[in-house]
């Protein structure tokens, strides 16, 4: 299959016509006010004197630590639970799981936005299908990110 184009370019191929389509309906634009075929226009364009730079390993860093970080503190407060008798099981630990499930889903979706969705980009930078991929995500993490809030 060919590569997808540029957001602000005219698409490559149906399936970027097709996401093209979906990001005007999206901003309220139907087929009769643009042309989908002639692109999605998003600005600021790209400057003359651009150099390419992201911050994706950012993003991908900082989810790491985080998920590091979530892993850690609740694997030793069980531990705790475990080996200190004085310590009991109580139904904060049991809705600590499910919780820290979602909160490590979370970070796991913004890596998966920032490697395949172009999170850390410029708009110039980002392919009509990496935006598909990153408005999928984003879609499924503000899901999760709203279950996992309200486990508190």
């Amino acid at each position: 299959m060919a590569s997808s184009a540029f957001i602000n370019t005219p698409p490559a191929n149906d399936r970027d016509l097709f996401i093209a389509i979906g990001m005007l309906l999206d901003a309220g634009i139907t087929a009769g006010m643009r042309d989908p075929s002639e692109g999605v226009a998003m600005r600021p364009s790209r400057p003359d004197d651009y150099i390419f730079e992201t911050k994706a390993p950012g993003i991908i860093a900082g989810s790491a630590i985080c998920i590091f970080v979530m892993l850690l503190v609740t694997s030793t407060r069980f531990l705790l639970r475990i080996y200190l008798p004085r310590l009991k099981w109580g139904l904060d630990d049991t809705l600590l799981v499910p919780g820290v499930v979602m909160a490590i889903a979370y970070s796991a979706l913004q890596v998966a936005m920032a490697l395949k969705g172009g999170a850390g980009k410029h708009i110039f930078d980002v392919t009509y299908l990496e935006y598909y991929h990153y408005k999928w995500y984003a879609n499924i993490a503000q899901i999760g990110y709203g279950m996992s809030s309200r486990m508190k």
